[in-house]
């Protein structure tokens, strides 16, 4: 048996803490998940997920958390050192957080800016382009993960560019010096190559389109999102027919037939998303489902029959189409881990949980959802899931 060695233990840096945990002399060690303060007599752990900022000046390196503000001083020359390798293992964290996937095909350093609704955040950090999103981390807990399937305009900015979603969030990136054509050019080839995925996916699933149909339904209907049936049928009726039947084809055929009895089937979103994890299906359906008489919808996903299945419902606020861009946008940024949309909140502060909260924190969209989750119903029979579900959509 070849015996592997072990993993090389942490490098030890010795600094002077102040805290109000903490305060004297320490032993810090950087890990995966947080950064091991060891006092002589009171250790503290600080987890990358309670960091709500970081920051260095004058060789102190200071570290903001949810309950409590620590500075670092007396690194001398392992100062840069300490901080950068800091900084590196909490943004692995995050990305992780946001179910970033790869590896980066553009990294750069440069000023960020983005507009969320009435919120604006904007400051400086590390710029990423991944084949699905581009990724934004600034040194605190104002990370973004932009999702590239959304994006429906692009702007020059000053050694940069800026990209808009599809609700009109805005994210812009400037500063990046010489990197600026890079980034430009990476976002441009990423987004042809989405463009393509959209556009074979749709082909796929109905080979009689014709060109103008493939482009229009790919436009409105990117991997993994769920579009009204009422319009894609304005556009393609035989692309409609194929989805029905692939629902006819599904496990979930007996639940689409349960929605069209209380809701308009022209207003039921349906979504295709490939390689959906926890089923061996390469694409899965899923639906959006808005009750006829009540501002509530259902949302339900066609996975195996082996897999524990659930339909989820939400409160309908304010306007229809944006609920259910919402909903697309906050699905799409959890890589489609339902539990991250429904888990309670005591279940969501506990450690083991800290990724999906890492994730609520720093997505807005998925943060809307969780506020306006309205219940769940387990299929345990056809009847009992029946009731409960008309309970929530009709009574």
């Amino acid at each position: 048996m070849v015996h592997l060695p072990d993993a090389p233990a942490p490098v030890a840096y010795q600094a002077q803490v102040a805290s109000s945990a903490l305060t004297g002399q320490a032993s810090l060690r950087i890990g995966e998940d947080g950064l091991d303060v060891d006092g002589l007599f009171q250790p503290v752990f600080i987890d990358f997920a309670d960091i709500v900022e970081l920051g260095r000046a004058d060789y102190v390196v200071g570290v903001r958390t949810t309950s409590d503000q620590f500075t670092f001083s007396g690194l001398g020359n392992q100062c840069d050192g300490f901080y950068m390798t800091l900084m590196g293992a909490f943004n692995a964290k995050v990305r992780r957080a946001l179910f970033v996937q790869g590896q980066p095909a553009f990294q750069g350093d440069g000023d960020i800016r983005y507009r969320e609704g009435a919120v604006e955040v904007q400051g400086h950090g590390l710029v990423e382009v991944y084949d699905d999103c581009v990724v934004l981390l600034p040194p605190n807990d104002q990370a973004r993960r932009v999702p590239l399937v959304f994006a429906n305009d692009m702007r020059p900015e000053p050694f940069g560019a800026a990209i808009k979603l599809d609700g009109g969030d805005w994210y812009e990136v400037t500063r990046l010096g010489r990197d600026a054509d890079a980034f430009d050019a990476t976002i441009k080839a990423k987004l042809a190559g989405l463009r393509q995925k959209s556009v074979e996916a749709v082909r796929a699933l109905d080979a009689s389109l014709s060109q103008q149909q493939l482009s229009t339904i790919a436009a409105k209907m990117p991997p993994g999102a769920a579009v009204p049936l009422g319009e894609l049928a304005g556009v393609a009726p035989s692309y409609v027919a194929a989805l029905e039947q692939r629902v006819a084809d599904s496990r979930a055929a007996a639940t689409y037939t349960e929605f069209k009895t209380v809701c308009d089937p022209d207003r039921i979103c349906v979504g295709l998303k490939d390689g959906l994890a926890g089923s061996d299906d390469p694409g899965v359906l899923w639906f959006i489902a808005p009750s006829s008489s009540k501002p509530v919808a259902a949302v339900e996903w066609a996975v195996d029959e082996g897999e524990s299945a659930a339909t989820f419902f939400y409160n309908i606020v304010g306007d229809e189409t944006d609920f259910v861009r919402r909903l697309n946008r906050a699905i799409e940024a959890v890589e489609f881990h339902r539990e991250v949309v429904s888990l309670p909140a005591e279940e969501l502060g506990r450690p083991s949980n800290n990724y999906y909260a890492m994730a609520v924190r720093r997505t807005q969209a998925l943060q809307f959802m969780r506020d306006n989750l309205a219940g769940r119903v387990i299929h345990n029979s056809p009847d009992a899931w029946s009731a409960g579900m008309r309970a929530l959509m009709v009574g």
